[in-house]
């Protein structure tokens, strides 16, 4: 039995959402016929837009760009969901970390979204996680005393790239290992809270964890 139990946040953390859309706009440039570099900039202008007045669902992104290039809603919808970009979207350091990690660690998601969407980000990984430990919520916050009440006995990591879920986390949890993931520079609302660790890649972890 893994003695060890690593929690993963999966936006920014795992999977980098701006490089999906990236590679859904390429593809679809390239079936359109349109001039790429005009075409991902004018499209990401669409889909900025599109977020001030609407939550961001698979569904309104299709149906934003539909409407501006008087194209088929559903086929954007499923150019969104090949799961060949959700692969591919994943930073380049998670596969070979969760390769390694996964032969002496039991490896989790704690993740806030639409489950469906959430689970399609990570299903290249599904080799070295269990369904039994993916907790995506629509809140993750509220759900932190659930989650790791499940997993008494375990000695738990949390890696996450917001440092006020981090902080929340350890509220609950005080022997709770925190690991700050830096994928980029942000601008964070806690900045007192400081984590157990902070890092750039996932492959620290590797020694982090030994």
């Amino acid at each position: 039995m893994k003695d060890t139990l690593i929690l993963f946040d999966i936006d920014e953390t795992l999977f980098d959402p701006k490089a999906h859309i990236e590679l859904v706009l390429h593809h679809l440039a390239g079936k359109w016929h349109r001039e790429e570099k005009t075409f991902l900039q004018e499209a990401w202008e669409v889909f900025r837009s599109m977020r001030k007045t609407m939550m961001f669902t698979p569904e309104n992104f299709a149906k934003s760009l539909a409407k501006h290039y008087q194209k088929n809603e559903r086929e954007i919808e499923n150019t969104f969901w090949e799961k060949k970009f959700f692969s591919l979207a994943l930073y380049k350091d998670v596969l070979p970390v969760m390769k390694q990690m996964s032969k002496r660690a039991t490896i989790g998601i704690l993740s806030t979204g639409d489950s469906e969407l959430q689970k399609a980000k990570v299903a290249s990984l599904t080799q070295h996680l269990s369904q039994h430990d993916l907790h995506i919520f629509s809140a993750k916050e509220n759900e932190l005393q659930n989650v790791f009440t499940k997993y008494q006995g375990k000695h738990i990591y949390f890696v996450d790239n917001m440092k006020e879920m981090l902080r929340l986390a350890k509220a609950v949890k005080p022997e709770l290992i925190t690991v700050w993931i830096k994928r980029k520079e942000q601008k964070n609302r806690e900045e007192k809270f400081q984590p157990d660790f902070t890092i750039i890649s996932l492959t620290e972890l590797i020694s982090l964890t030994s």
